[in-house]
């Protein structure tokens, strides 16, 4: 439908033969193209719905608020990880906390294992890396919020815990995808509107494990 309507109005519009876009070699490779993806029955990929940079922001304010529970600002913490790290929820099931290093130029780790990782896979792991310069609000972010989850050990071999009772710790047991999914809408449906300048590089010293 589309190439014939472009057809048409180029021929009303009398544009001349060399000039017609309907008529480049490009345009009709593009047109092959097409046909073939909807006679293979093939969907396109699905992706995820990309987050609001308001909600980096909030995250990032998050982190470094003292009057917030320690495990909502660690939580806050383990998203802006995943966002800036392109991870699936998935592939935070396997990294291994005593693994991540925070050293002067940020924040790296290992997926251990995941759905093109792991046995019998050509890659048996893949590093991730998170830059300093990962962010938008508070640039000390990244190093609030990691001393706060190493001060709850790292002999697991998974990243997420689930919270205690009172949010200020953590409980010895592995979250499950609904748990991570409950604690990012308690997360959001907490957040005001940011109140803060932004920009504001609050410092980085740069802390290794």
């Amino acid at each position: 439908v589309f190439s014939m309507s472009l057809i048409f109005l180029e021929l009303s519009g009398e544009v001349s033969d060399d000039r017609m876009y309907s008529r480049h070699p490009a345009f009709g490779n593009l047109m092959d193209e097409l046909k073939a993806e909807r006679s293979s029955g093939v969907r396109p990929t699905k992706k995820a719905p990309l987050l609001p940079i308001i909600l980096i922001v909030a995250m990032e304010l998050v982190v470094v608020d003292n009057d917030r529970p320690l495990f909502e600002r660690a939580f806050a913490w383990y998203r802006l990880v995943r966002v800036w790290a392109v991870m699936r929820f998935g592939d935070t099931e396997a990294v291994y906390p005593s693994k991540l290093v925070l050293g002067s130029t940020g924040l790296s780790g290992y997926v251990e294992q995941s759905k093109v990782t792991g046995p019998g896979k050509k890659v048996g792991r893949y590093p991730f890396e998170v830059s300093i310069n990962s962010w938008v609000a508070r640039r000390s972010w990244l190093e609030v919020g990691f001393k706060i989850w190493m001060r709850w050990g790292v002999e697991r071999d998974y990243f997420l815990c689930l919270p205690s009772p009172d949010r200020q710790s953590v409980r010895g047991k592995k979250a499950t995808y609904a748990d991570a999914a409950a604690c990012s809408r308690a997360l959001f449906a907490s957040f005001e509107r940011p109140v803060a300048e932004p920009f504001v590089d609050d410092g980085f010293g740069g802390w290794d494990w």
